[in-house]
């Protein structure tokens, strides 16, 4: 029999309406692409200078450890882990160390600027700065424009 339904159909099991159904199918590979852009590295401080090393040792048990810095001038360690998961699993049990509570918050690295020689030297800094005149005629060119949008909603208004 041809046409819908009965038996001998085409596509049995197809079913009706929008989308489909796929047994066993599933996405696994969109877990795997998606970049993790939240910081791996802790800020800790609230130690003696003397316990660095045993503390440096405390927080690899949590993860496999990329970057150690330590900074003399405040006193504090920067630790950076593998992945996020280790530096969070770190961060919520790495606290306590021997009787003291550590201080820790994510460390957040000051953006790099990279200034050229060259573009200093040849004057582009001050050709991005326009000229008083330049700037008296693009303002005057805003303030038309302003004047077009108002007659443009007044005409529209019926639209509404």
């Amino acid at each position: 029999m041809k046409g819908r339904g009965g038996i001998g159909r085409s596509g049995a099991g197809r079913g009706r309406g929008r989308g489909s159904f796929r047994r066993g199918s599933t996405n696994h590979h969109k877990a795997n692409t998606i970049l993790d852009k939240r910081p791996r590295e802790l800020t800790v401080s609230g130690f003696n200078e003397s316990d660095k090393d045993e503390i440096i040792t405390h927080f690899a048990e949590f993860g496999e450890l990329e970057k150690i810095e330590y900074n003399n001038a405040n006193h504090t360690l920067v630790i950076g882990y593998h992945s996020r998961l280790e530096a969070e699993g770190a961060a919520s049990k790495g606290q306590h160390f021997k009787e003291i509570v550590l201080k820790m918050a994510w460390h957040k690295p000051a953006p790099e600027v990279v200034i050229l020689e060259e573009d200093v030297e040849s004057g582009l800094g001050n050709a991005l700065q326009p000229d008083d005149e330049d700037n008296e005629e693009l303002n005057d060119d805003l303030l038309i424009d302003d004047e077009d949008e108002e007659d443009d909603e007044e005409s529209r208004g019926w639209r509404r």
